[in-house]
Formats: structure tokens, sequence, C-alpha cells
């Protein structure tokens, strides 16, 4: 071999060294997964049907049908980070049009501000969809698939040598379905399967069926973001042993779920030291506004629900969390955990500025509020920018409304022909009522096909 051809072999070998060495700094640096989980979709219940649901049993109901319909239907997808059933990650730069423009928006969002302080982070987005449906069977259901395709999820990373950190993001019973991981977990820190390193809940209701999982060991940190304004977050009867849900977690002489595993033994919950409950507010000059439901979670693109002056619009208070869980951490001594965090909207100033108290404070031991730098107006307006790039076209009111039309006509042809063929088999050996009511079964799903379900 000539000289020229030892030299390019030297050369060939050094640049293989290197990029193995490349390869394993990029393997050493923190992987954060983060999923994010869509709450129920907007119940249109009938007063014929609201035993039915009471009782969970929901199956073949008009209210199952038209939430179906919703679930599928392309244009909810555009307003929230919420994309197919399961597991499913997110394009950050699409080719096109993006799978669900508000998955993308918000996790180019979140992305934008954990890259700001954590350059070398590599941090990978999914979101979970489940059915959506009022019903605590659905959410344990869903529950019992979340869990288990994390745990598919989390074993592909550990076979390519990745220890990847996961921060699961629940949006109203989408943190009920992320709390209910818990039952699909061991109680014993040093056997677990999915270990969660950030759980953040917003617009969560807390309920007596969930609300000691929150101190489960898999959850080794914990977030509950809630406002005074967002009565949803209260007002499910339905689907809970309380009569109304509450905002916060409370301490309570019982724990259903360690009650259930040992029933012998009296158990009991209080609040535990890796919880922190922040109340949100915004203030322009002397007004206080208080996030509603919508506007913590969804992007106002045609959204009749978001206020005009709401100061964030048309981004959703879960888009600027990041920044809120920095300032917090930075500032908060370690032994408050419940607050007010208020966002001081300073117009003639460059950034905003974020009040921190406690929300009960100990008059012997009282801080005084702390009020650190927030946002830079620059960064809002980045984030608007990104929330614009994304924003789906031709969103209106109307096609949101056309929609649910839509829906209504195919929840009324799937009862008619599940009727039609209940009739069937009942009057299967009737000769004289077959033929008719075969022919109106042929009818049915001639409807039926006219108002078939949107392509996801």
């Amino acid at each position: 071999m000539n000289i020229l051809g030892r030299l390019l072999l030297i050369f060939a070998l050094f640049q293989i060294i290197l990029s193995q060495n490349n390869q394993t700094f990029q393997d050493n640096r923190d992987i954060y997964i983060t999923v994010f989980t869509h709450g129920t979709i907007h119940p249109h219940v009938k007063l014929d049907e609201l035993s039915l649901v009471f009782k969970d049993e929901i199956k073949d109901t008009h209210y199952s049908y038209v939430n179906e319909w919703h679930r599928q239907a392309p244009i909810y997808f555009k307003t929230q980070a919420m994309q197919g059933l399961g597991l499913e990650p997110i394009n950050l730069h699409p080719i096109g049009k993006p799978r669900s423009n508000g998955a993308t928006a918000l996790a180019n969002i979140f992305e934008y501000f954990y890259q700001k302080d954590h350059p070398d982070r590599i941090n990978h987005y999914y979101t979970f969809g489940w059915s959506g449906l009022l019903s605590q069977k659905e959410r344990l259901k869903a529950a019992e698939q979340y869990h288990k395709e994390l745990k598919e999820l989390l074993k592909k990373y550990h076979t390519q040598g990745l220890n990847p950190k996961l921060r699961l993001v629940g949006f109203s019973h989408g943190g009920t379905i992320t709390l209910n991981l818990g039952l699909y977990e061991p109680d014993d820190i040093n056997k677990l399967e999915v270990p969660v390193t950030e759980l953040i809940l917003v617009g969560t209701p807390v309920q007596k069926e969930t609300e000691c999982l929150v101190d489960h060991p898999m959850f080794k940190r914990a977030f509950q973001f809630y406002s005074r304004g967002d009565f949803p977050q209260t007002s499910d009867y339905i689907s809970t042993d309380y009569f109304f849900c509450h905002w916060r977690f409370l301490p309570h002489n019982f724990c259903m779920f360690r009650d259930k595993q040992d029933p012998t033994v009296e158990h009991s919950f209080e609040l535990p030291d890796k919880l922190t409950q922040i109340e949100l507010q915004f203030l322009i000059g002397n007004h206080i506004i208080a996030p509603k439901h919508t506007e913590l979670w969804t992007f106002a693109w045609a959204q009749r629900w978001y206020r005009k002056q709401f100061p964030l619009s048309p981004i959703p208070v879960i888009a600027i969390v990041p920044a809120l869980l920095k300032a917090i951490e930075r500032n908060l001594p370690k032994d408050v955990h419940e607050l007010v965090a208020t966002v001081h909207i300073n117009e003639g100033s460059p950034k905003d500025t974020l009040e921190i108290k406690e929300l009960y404070p100990n008059l012997q031991t009282k801080t005084a509020p702390y009020m650190v730098p927030f946002l830079k107006h620059v960064d809002l307006q980045t984030v608007c920018k990104i929330a614009q790039k994304y924003e789906p076209k031709f969103q209106t009111s109307k096609k949101v409304r056309k929609s649910s039309v839509r829906a209504e006509r195919y929840a009324l042809a799937k009862m008619k022909e599940a009727k039609i063929q209940a009739c069937l088999v009942k009057y299967a050996n009737d000769i004289q009522r077959v033929p008719r009511l075969t022919k109106k079964a042929k009818q049915a799903q001639q409807d039926l096909i006219s108002n078939q379900l949107p392509n996801t």
C-alpha cells in the first residue's frame, strides 16, 4: 500500500473514532420525554341519557356516538395538544400541514423555553389520546393503556442505551388519567417501571378516587395549576363520589387506593412535600383576571370561550408553564407548597413581573410576597409568533358548529341502525316483520355511510 493509501486509511479510522465519540457525547446528554394528555371532550348529554351517564353505562348511547365523531374530527386537533388515540410523537417541524396544529405549536413553545435554559438537553414530545368520554371506566381503561405504552416506549430507549426522564402534562381529566397510572405501578420505589420525574397537572379535577395517588412513589415531583375562574374543574359531580370536585389536593383521613390494597388498616392522606399547588391569576392595572378552563389549555383560534381581554391570547396558560416553573423553583422557599402566582402585566415595561405569595400564610412565619422578573415581552412576542406560524387556516366558529351538526346526524344514524339490528335479532322468526326490518336496516346503513366518521 503506498503512502497516500495509508494516509487515507488513517484519516478514515480517525473519522470513525471521532463520530463514535460524538455519538457517545450525544447519548450522555439529558433526554426528556414530555407527554401531553387532553381532557374530556365537551360532553353532549341528552336528558334522557343522564341516568346512564351517572351509572357509567354509556356504551351505544347517543352521547357516546356524538363523542366518537368529535374525537375523530380533525377540527378538534387544530386548537389543542391532541392527536390520535394512544401515544403519538409530535413532529416539531412537519412538512406540509401538521398532524395537529395545537400539538405542534405547544411542543415548539415548550422547546423554545427549555432550550433557553438547557441548550444541551434533548427533548422529545408526544401526545396521549383517549376517548374523552365523561366516564370513570373509560379513564381507568385509558390509564392502563397509557401505562403499557409508556413502558414500551421506555424499553425502546433503554435498548439504545438511553435513560430518558419523563415529564407528564395532563389537562382536566387528562390529569386524572395520569394520576391513575399509579394504580398500575408497584408501591415500591425500587421496583418502578415508569418513574416520572415531573408531573404537571393543569385544571385537573381533584377527586376522592385519585387524590392520594399524587403521593405515589412513581411521581418524583408534582405541580397542580388551577384557577378560581375555572368552574368546569369543580363541576364534575357525575364521575366521582364527591358531590363536586376540588381545585386543590386536601389532606384526608382516608386513602382510597391504599384502602383497597389493605382494607384491614386505616390509611390517611397528608399533602406530600413533593407537591406544589399554584393558583394562577393575571393583574392588568387594578383588574384581576382568573383564567377559564378553555384558556388554560386551548389556543384562541376561533374559540368562542376565549375572552377578548385575556392577556395571553392567542396562547393558553399551559404555554407559559415552563417559564412559571422556572421562576417559582428559583425563588420559592422549600417549605412553601401552596401559593398564589399573580402575573403582573406591565404594558409600559419591557418585561412582566411575577408575584408569588403563600396561599394560607402562617401568621408566625409569614413571608412577604416575592416580586420576581418574569416574561420579557420579547419572549412573549416570540411565543405568539410560534402560535401564529401554526395557526390553522380558515378555522372559524361556523366550521365548529357545522362539525357539531354532522356529529348529531352521525349519532342519530348509529342509534337508528342499532335499534333496527336489535329488532332483527328479537323478531328473527317473524316472517312478516323480517322483510320490513331488513329493508329499514339497509336504509339505515346507507344513512350511516352518508354520515360516516371523518378521517383523522
